[in-house]
């Protein structure tokens, strides 16, 4: 589950648990920060990704939390959830209890048989460390899991080792008994198991799998998070580089994220914090929750790239270079509103994949191609060539990237928007060819599209 997620679900499940004795109105902030390392061949040593805030406001029988652009809204005594989307001044309602299935699609479905991911080694002490945070005593839990995932043919590993230490820093016992604002907070895990449990919904997504050892021993502890440290290990980076062997390079982490409480607080919140703006419309739950989704990427895009107008190849760096930058060029051009530019950068996508049948690119370049040209094509209101360019994208050969996380799900969007549902459908059964790892992500969302509904396509959505 994602953190915008658990947090959702922590929120609802307390305040279900506690409204009747809940005396003061509750703020908790919480801040997330990344820090990345480049691939191998990159000229920078890592990588800052934009920081992500979440802010959770309780009152009485509601709930808020307001996560960049999205607020969720939660009504307790109803058992609602509302999803507000400020990029598109739309918002969806929906049960409580349908929150988990609703947004499951967006949560990348990972194989369950013997070519899944499988823990090999898996430990959760306390470690006797303890801290105030926010003036709230605290205790260190650190787990540490080794996970192997096969990979798909044609790359250089046959499977991917991953390491990750995570170091969670919990409110003491005494804390509860002592501070109004961590008694009322204390119920997020605890409730989580009656309301909607984690672990249940990983095993829904991946069950057997290595996620599912990982989700129970992050439920074991139902006491208020205040800190969340996480280490993420590359061993086998080095056999994709290997002048990185021997090096302190690739004995650091590849990622590291800090979730930590940055305020705790019982000031009083106005009543409209809570409520629906009053010129927004309602939308289905899909549409909002894939709206939110494109904006948190667009925003996160920004902060990463210049311009494509501003962000030139490398001089000297030669066809094949660009070819690995078309994508990101167009990419860019297509977010800035530059329809011209976004049409000469896909062209010259497919026409440099006819130059590279055998590249590993080959498959990414045919794909977002044709996908760029169909998004023209459908702000155009041609909705044969937007169809034709939908089909067109499936067809691809497939890449070691788009065999493991699938592709961009922008154009099948659109064209679910403008009521193509059938095209829509026969490009999911396109991506079935070269998508085999996705194949039960792809029977749900073709289960939602012929059921009239719109699939909440999460990190398939760039």
């Amino acid at each position: 589950m994602s953190n915008k997620n658990f947090l959702i679900v922590a929120a609802a499940l307390v305040m279900a648990f506690t409204a009747p004795s809940v005396r003061a109105d509750v703020t908790i902030r919480y801040l997330t920060t990344f820090k990345t390392a480049a691939p191998p061949m990159a000229a920078a040593s890592s990588i800052t990704l934009p920081d992500m805030s979440h802010t959770i406001r309780m009152k009485g029988n509601h709930g808020a939390l307001t996560d960049q652009n999205t607020t969720t809204l939660m009504d307790f005594a109803r058992q609602e959830i509302t999803v507000i989307d400020a990029a598109s001044r739309k918002y969806a309602t929906i049960p409580a209890a349908q929150y988990a299935a609703r947004t499951a699609g967006a949560v990348p479905r990972l194989d369950s048989g013997p070519n899944g991911p499988k823990t090999s080694h898996l430990e959760s002490p306390m470690t006797g460390r303890t801290e105030t945070i926010q003036g709230v005593p605290a205790a260190e839990r650190e787990i540490t899991t080794a996970i192997e995932t096969p990979m798909p043919p044609g790359l250089p590993q046959s499977s991917l080792s991953l390491r990750l230490v995570i170091r969670i820093w919990t409110a003491r016992p005494e804390a509860v008994l002592r501070i109004p604002a961590v008694r009322e907070l204390s119920g997020f895990q605890r409730w989580q198991t009656y309301f909607m449990n984690p672990v249940d919904v990983v095993k829904e997504l991946a069950p057997g799998n290595a996620a599912t050892s990982l989700a129970e021993e992050l439920a074991n502890d139902p006491s208020l998070m205040l800190r969340m440290d996480m280490e993420m290990y590359l061993p086998s980076l080095a056999a994709l580089a290997p002048s990185l062997q021997d090096s302190t390079e690739a004995a650091s982490p590849f990622m590291r994220m800090r979730s930590e409480v940055t305020d705790l607080s019982t000031a009083a919140i106005d009543d409209s914090v809570f409520q629906i703006p009053a010129d927004f419309q309602a939308a289905p739950f899909g549409e909002v929750m894939n709206s939110s989704l494109q904006e948190r990427s667009r925003a996160a895009t920004a902060s990463l790239h210049m311009p494509a107008a501003a962000n030139p190849p490398a001089a000297g760096s030669g066809p094949r270079q660009r070819f690995y930058r078309l994508g990101d060029l167009a990419q860019a051009a297509w977010r800035a509103g530059d329809a011209g530019q976004t049409e000469a950068y896909a062209q010259e996508m497919l026409r440099a994949a006819a130059r590279y049948p055998n590249d590993w690119n080959y498959g990414n370049a045919i794909h977002d191609g044709h996908m760029y040209l169909g998004l023209l094509a459908a702000g155009e209101g041609d909705a044969a060539k937007a169809r034709e360019q939908l089909l067109e994208a499936g067809r691809t050969t497939g890449s070691p990237q788009l065999n493991s996380f699938g592709p961009n799900m922008a154009l099948a969007l659109e064209l679910l928007r403008q009521g193509q549902r059938d095209a829509v459908l026969d490009y999911f059964q396109l991506c079935r060819s070269f998508w085999k790892m996705g194949g039960r992500q792809l029977d749900q969302w073709s289960e939602i599209v012929r059921t009239g509904g719109t699939p909440v396509f999460g990190t398939n959505l760039r």
